[in-house]
């Protein structure tokens, strides 16, 4: 991703009043990820997921703010990049798809 791509990423969080202070300030390395992924639905979701699930090889999980900012982040994403339904069986996709529902 380029600079003035991440750039926009990190406004977009400004101006969602989402902005990470904890994961800027104590996992720099975390934000850089989701900053990373933040364009290619695929990526994210995998990175949040990665940053939500509980993972054995890890000593111990966030500490509670950071874990906020991760899922006020995954929210974020998920209002931006609105997941479209892939199957018309995927109850989930067509949930979050809110053009079905418009009059």
């Amino acid at each position: 991703m380029e600079a003035a791509q991440k750039d926009a990423v990190l406004a977009l969080f400004q101006k969602h009043h989402a902005f990470p202070r904890v994961l800027s300030e104590k996992f720099p390395h975390v934000l850089a990820r989701i900053v990373e992924t933040w364009d290619s639905a695929t990526a994210s979701e995998e990175c949040f997921q990665a940053l939500m699930l509980a993972d054995p090889r890890r000593t111990q999980g966030f500490p509670a703010d950071a874990m906020a900012e991760i899922f006020a982040l995954s929210r974020l994403h998920d209002s931006v990049h609105v997941k479209k339904a892939t199957s018309p069986f995927d109850i989930w996709a067509v949930s979050q798809d809110s053009s079905k529902f418009k009059p």
